[in-house]
């Protein structure tokens, strides 16, 4: 089975969990119970953004907001929404309780159609950014990086994890692609500033650099970021991006054999 139909949902997440859970359940709901979707282009697997159920730049909150993975109240409601609709759920990322109470990790899991983690990645390149006119961002201060790139198999082909800054980092992604990896996805909260200059052009290279279909799910621009969360093909082609909608889905068939077909038409040493 190389095809599956993969879904983004792109979020617009605040300070309040039970707000950002209830939207984000809703368009889950919409894609995968709707009575005007045809069986054949259901879902196999959703994908959310980075920080998707709680986003905040206050270091303290950070750290009231973690949660534990497994066990927490997200990774809870992941697995019962996984179970209902019988899908694949890439968590993008929630603040994950680590060693240091005061810096929780940035990490993303991923939950089975039977509702099991099947792995999590902390996310290991930390945002900095100090720009003329942009409020200094600085996620080292309240969060600790992750040490440990991440992988899982599912029927329909291998896929590897990354999340947001992540994309600016390319040994990330060949290693991926080394160890088999035919779609990467990639939970963000890409800044609208540095998403106006470098977001498609990076997760088109990073798709095309290593000959892989490469899903971004970003926050929406009325969270200060810069939406337009999208599907890259193995050859760089756009097939699918949202715009400027602050909550909206994406659902495209992904056949992994065209990820074979590129890379026998153009062969990359690796």
């Amino acid at each position: 089975m190389k095809q599956f139909n993969l879904t983004l949902i792109q979020l617009c997440s605040g300070q309040y969990k039970m707000t950002n859970l209830s939207r984000a359940e809703d368009l889950i709901k919409q894609v995968c119970q709707s009575s005007k979707i045809k069986k054949s282009d259901l879902p196999h697997m959703v994908c959310l953004p980075e920080v998707f159920n709680f986003r905040s730049s206050s270091g303290e909150e950070n750290s009231k907001a973690a949660e534990e993975i497994p066990g927490g109240h997200a990774f809870n409601w992941a697995s019962q929404l996984a179970i209902k609709h019988k899908i694949w759920i890439v968590a993008g990322s929630i603040l994950e309780l680590s060693e240091d109470e005061n810096k929780p990790y940035n990490t993303s899991f991923v939950v089975n159609p039977n509702g099991e983690l099947v792995t999590k990645y902390r996310k290991i390149n930390l945002f900095r950014l100090n720009l003329e006119n942009v409020p200094e961002l600085c996620e080292p201060k309240f969060r600790s990086a992750g040490s440990e790139i991440c992988t899982f198999e599912t029927a329909f082909g291998k896929i590897g994890l990354g999340i947001c800054f992540d994309l600016r980092f390319p040994e990330i992604f060949r290693e991926y692609r080394k160890q088999g990896c035919e779609l990467i996805i990639l939970p963000s909260a890409f800044t609208y500033k540095t998403g106006q200059a470098h977001w498609e052009i990076l997760c088109k290279a990073r798709a095309i650099e290593n000959q892989v279909f490469f899903a971004a799910i970003n926050q929406a621009i009325d969270s200060n970021c810069w939406g337009r969360s999208m599907i890259v093909g193995p050859w760089g082609e756009t097939i699918a991006t949202l715009l400027d909608q602050n909550y909206g889905v994406i659902t495209e068939t992904i056949d992994l054999d065209k990820v074979y077909e590129i890379r026998e038409k153009l062969p990359i040493s690796l």
